[in-house]
């Protein structure tokens, strides 16, 4: 009988070390961004029986980081109707993530209830600043009631209660015509107006710190950015995200070098990254791989140099291929595209940029 307790103790010892360490794992995986393997491994832990509310939290929320919301949803929901005492900040997170959902599928009213839950629980400093943000990002919340409104053809702009600009007409007037010299080149067909938010200085919702910069959330329609940023960088990722027919993933190097590209600066891209530079060794191939590696880097270096390699790339590899990365904008399919003159481009952006 000792024997047969002491084999009992061994095995439950054994799971719990088991499910420690997969919980570890993938709480790692999130903080990486890994989500494809993130889902992966939850798959095979609930193919395995452990049919546990943290896994389906973790694998929710990775398919909403990947935008996957139909796919997000099932699991975020039951984790939030049967929290099976799982942290606190777990259930907060989760919930959080399931009004993203139903905001992002447009079931407004839903997500709203559900980040105002999460707000008034106070559990964590991040997720109720998330939910504050998410709650206020769109153009019917009350806090914007006392801002300006102006209408034109692809916008609908919201001006600041108090705003800086002399002239918010004409102000909207230029957004516009930059709006459509862009989309000469992407051509792309936006399925609505832009939501476009014009700050004094920095953007701030009730609740949350400052954001250092602007932000556009290409699937709800929506840009905020401050009066005195760069015309066209906001605008362009939403209309990138609309120049392809599916987005299937999304690289920091291509995607801000794109939205920097075509910030309607017009200053020389190659100088510009030279200037930031100063004589650093950086692995392209590390930062496409990696965006963390990219947002490690000063943002005037990593801005500066990604737009100029993007000019290089839409210049030595043409513009078909350049709308097929922006589908899929990896770099293995980056490889798919190019092939071996992949290789031979970013020497050849070295070159000139050395």
């Amino acid at each position: 009988m000792n024997l047969l307790k002491r084999a009992g103790a061994v095995i439950i010892c054994i799971i719990s070390t088991v499910y420690a360490n997969s919980f570890d794992l993938l709480q790692q995986l999130q903080s990486s961004r890994d989500y494809s393997k993130l889902i992966q491994i939850a798959d095979s832990l609930i193919h395995a029986g452990v049919d546990s509310a943290w896994v389906k939290a973790f694998e929710g929320r990775a398919y909403a980081d990947l935008g996957q919301y139909d796919n997000a949803l099932p699991y975020l929901k039951s984790v939030y109707e049967s929290p099976q005492n799982i942290p606190k900040w777990l259930w907060a997170w989760n919930t959080f993530y399931l009004g993203k959902t139903y905001l992002f599928k447009k079931e407004t009213e839903k997500a709203t209830a559900l980040f105002k839950e999460v707000i008034e629980t106070r559990i964590t400093k991040n997720v109720v600043a998330e939910a504050n943000r998410y709650m206020n990002v769109v153009p019917n919340s009350p806090f914007y009631k006392q801002w300006t409104k102006i209408e034109t053809r692809n916008f609908n702009f919201l001006f600041h209660k108090k705003t800086k600009l002399r002239s918010p007409q004409e102000f909207a007037q230029k957004m516009q015509l930059v709006f459509d010299t862009i989309n000469v080149f992407f051509n792309a067909e936006i399925p609505g107006k832009i939501d476009f938010f014009v700050w004094n200085n920095n953007v701030q919702f009730p609740g949350t710190p400052k954001y250092p910069g602007g932000f556009a959330i290409p699937e709800l329609l929506i840009v905020h950015s401050r009066y005195m940023q760069t015309p066209g960088h906001e605008m362009t990722h939403i209309i990138t995200h609309y120049a392809v027919d599916t987005v299937k993933y999304i690289s920091a190097i291509i995607n801000e070098g794109v939205a920097t590209l075509f910030n309607m600066t017009h200053v020389n891209r190659i100088e510009e990254a030279r200037k930031h530079l100063s004589g650093q060794s950086i692995s392209i191939e590390e930062l496409w791989k990696s965006d963390l590696a990219f947002r490690k880097l000063p943002s005037q270096l990593s801005y500066s140099l990604a737009a100029a390699f993007v000019e290089h790339l839409l210049a030595e590899g043409n513009k078909e291929n350049f709308h097929k990365l922006l589908s899929d904008q990896s770099w293995s399919n980056a490889q798919n595209i190019y092939g071996d003159k992949l290789a031979e481009m970013i020497d050849g952006f070295w070159s000139r940029l050395n």
